[in-house]
């Protein structure tokens, strides 16, 4: 039963995953799409260093999100004041999109569309939520004063006119 020890050919079983799957030994060779990616701070204002992955450091106008980049993450790194996000309407279901908190001196500040609400935990232990129905100078903010680096908050439209909190760490109050 077997091979004998020594006998260079290989059992049938072997013969068999060879040719399905043949031993390079090329591990460098499998790309299965994912790669490390380091965040720090000589990244520039708006590289994107990684595929739906974009930071922001020094800008002060608003950011206008767009539908096309649904799935995006976004970084605010600012370091003193607010970054302010626009987000397209939410008319349209399963746009998705992540805020992280990248400095712990700065804010978030998330604009919805005029008729639009961002719902959310609004407390560190979930236990309250808020409703943000979006006017010309409401929306969503993670403030500086309770914020955390990491604080992060993936919000997604449900196609009518609400934007729903899936994930969220920190806390994120109405403006």
């Amino acid at each position: 039963m077997g091979q004998k020890k020594g006998n260079p050919t290989p059992s049938y079983q072997n013969q068999a995953y060879e040719t399905l799957r043949p031993n390079t030994g090329a591990r460098e060779n499998r790309n299965y799409g994912t790669k490390p990616v380091m965040v720090d701070d000589t990244i520039s204002n708006t590289e994107a260093f990684a595929k739906n992955i974009r930071v922001w450091s020094d800008t002060t106008t608003t950011i206008t999100v767009a539908a096309s980049d649904s799935g995006t993450t976004y970084i605010a790194k600012r370091s003193s004041s607010t970054q302010t996000f626009t987000l397209p309407s939410a008319s349209t279901a399963g746009l998705t999109y992540t805020f992280i908190n990248g400095h712990v001196d700065g804010m978030i500040y998330i604009k919805g569309q005029s008729g639009d609400t961002i719902n959310c935990k609004s407390n560190a232990d979930g236990t309250d939520r808020v409703s943000v129905s979006v006017a010309a100078t409401t929306g969503l903010r993670n403030n500086a004063a309770t914020n955390v680096l990491g604080d992060n908050i993936t919000l997604v439209s449900d196609g009518i006119s609400t934007w729903w909190m899936t994930a969220q760490s920190g806390i994120f109050s109405s403006l």
